[in-house]
């Protein structure tokens, strides 16, 4: 924008060559770098992988921290839609929390919204402006693949207890790690509650989910959301297939750390 249009021969060549190139770079640098860390993982059966952390702390390591989470958001949406397919089988303290909370079938049903929209709002503004048109659609899309991205990532990022922390997780959307001393009680409860600075739920849907679980924590944690977004809560209430099985367990878990 500085430069004057002839002064512009260095600038182009940059543009068109050497940026695709670190672009490139820095993309093959990060692949690298998790391949290597799933090495190590599979080197070690005991400990449990997840895609979506590793990846966050290779980035966070070689890219700035304000880059760092976009990058890593935009990988794991491409990743978990199109890549990762396997069936992610659960382990004794993982629980899962999309069969029958009807999250699924939303999240469906707003892809498939999207996508007529898509389709009736290009035939009309093609009339006004092709570019226009081209451009919402492309936007469209890729918001089509994002949610697609978000819900494959709720099937391979179950909520688990590990190590004297639950880690609470849902997809890629929303995570927060509670340290099970923190945790002053468990509620086993479906009702209605107000949502605020206190207290929060893990579905980035909020009031459009239901609920089964509400844990009351002693001290403020925090609930990191999409692109790093973090806020804090004292409360957080989410949703459990298995809810009996999964509050048992966790009682278990805090009797054991407290020994």
């Amino acid at each position: 924008m500085i430069l004057p249009s002839e002064n512009q021969y260095y600038l182009d060549i940059f543009k068109t060559w050497i940026f695709p190139i670190v672009e490139l770079s820095i993309v093959s640098y990060v692949i690298y770098k998790v391949s290597k860390a799933v090495k190590r993982f599979n080197l070690n059966k005991n400990e449990s992988f997840d895609f979506f952390t590793t990846l966050k702390s290779t980035c966070s390591e070689i890219l700035p921290k304000r880059v760092a989470i976009p990058v890593v958001t935009e990988i794991a949406v491409f990743y978990y839609g199109f890549i990762n397919w396997r069936k992610r089988k659960l382990y004794k303290n993982e629980f899962s929390y999309h069969k029958d909370s009807g999250t699924v079938t939303l999240l469906l049903a707003i892809i498939c919204i999207v996508a007529i929209e898509t389709v009736v709002l290009h035939i009309l503004l093609s009339k006004w402006s092709d570019i226009a048109a081209w451009v919402l659609t492309f936007i469209s899309i890729y918001s089509g693949i994002q949610i697609f991205g978000f819900l494959k990532s709720m099937y391979q990022r179950p909520v688990s207890i590990e190590n004297g922390k639950l880690h609470l997780r849902y997809g890629i959307m929303n995570e927060t790690i509670i340290d099970l001393r923190n945790i002053d009680s468990i509620e086993i409860s479906s009702k209605d509650i107000e949502l605020n600075k206190e207290t929060r739920k893990l579905s980035f849907l909020g009031e459009l989910e239901s609920h089964n679980i509400v844990i009351h924590l002693k001290e403020k944690n925090t609930l990191t959301g999409l692109y790093g977004i973090k806020r804090n809560y004292h409360n957080i209430a989410f949703y459990i297939d298995d809810k009996n099985n999964f509050v048992n367990s966790l009682n278990d878990a805090i009797e054991n750390r407290e020994l």
